[in-house]
């Protein structure tokens, strides 16, 4: 297999090494537009993204942030680059699902049939896809997403349950306080990237 060039030395750019690895890469690199890294684990950083140009092999976008990772792709489609898709070994994929270039799913994750994944998708570590679902350019999923998406049905079908006021009342705080939980997770995870 050829070699690949990640854009963007940082943690999930780390990930995104450990997956192209796994899938059969051999020669790894990274480009980063902090000029003061120069590696990222066992990895060389061999220049910025001003270099895209005149680098070959395949590309991938390993940057969380969906603008800048649109951006990314953007220039590397209009240079022409090959931009791979990344699943990790450990990925459960259903039958008819499609997923498109420059998307990479996480260890752990399972996609149901029938769904189909944009451009430059994030299928996070043990997120799960549901059947028949339509993951649009750029998103990035993980894990609490699915748990916010369980908790808000719960929270719409609580009202087609023949229960007494207080009962009501009791059940729905419960599912309010699980689902700022998940939000609050969401959050710290936000703040923590910036």
């Amino acid at each position: 297999m050829s070699n690949l060039i990640i854009i963007g030395a940082s943690g999930h750019g780390r990930v995104i090494a450990d997956i192209a690895r796994l899938y059969g890469y051999e020669e790894i690199c990274f480009l980063d537009d902090n000029t003061e890294i120069t590696s990222l684990g066992n990895y060389e950083v061999i220049g910025t993204t001003a270099d895209i140009e005149n680098v070959d092999g395949d590309f991938f976008v390993g940057i969380g942030d969906p603008k800048v990772r649109k951006n990314m792709m953007e220039k590397l489609e209009q240079n022409e680059k090959s931009i791979p898709i990344l699943v990790h070994p450990s990925a459960v994929i259903g039958e008819d699902v499609t997923i498109e270039k420059g998307t990479v799913v996480m260890a752990g994750a399972v996609i149901n049939p029938g769904t189909s994944i944009g451009q430059g998708v994030i299928i996070n570590t043990s997120s799960s896809v549901d059947h028949d679902c339509k993951i649009t350019d750029g998103i990035s999923l993980t894990q609490s997403h699915y748990i916010e998406k369980l908790i808000t049905k719960i929270l719409s079908q609580i009202k087609q349950i023949p229960l007494k006021r207080e009962e009501f009342k009791n059940l729905k705080k419960v599912v309010m306080i699980a689902l700022a939980y998940t939000k609050t997770l969401q959050e710290t995870k936000f703040q923590e990237k910036n």
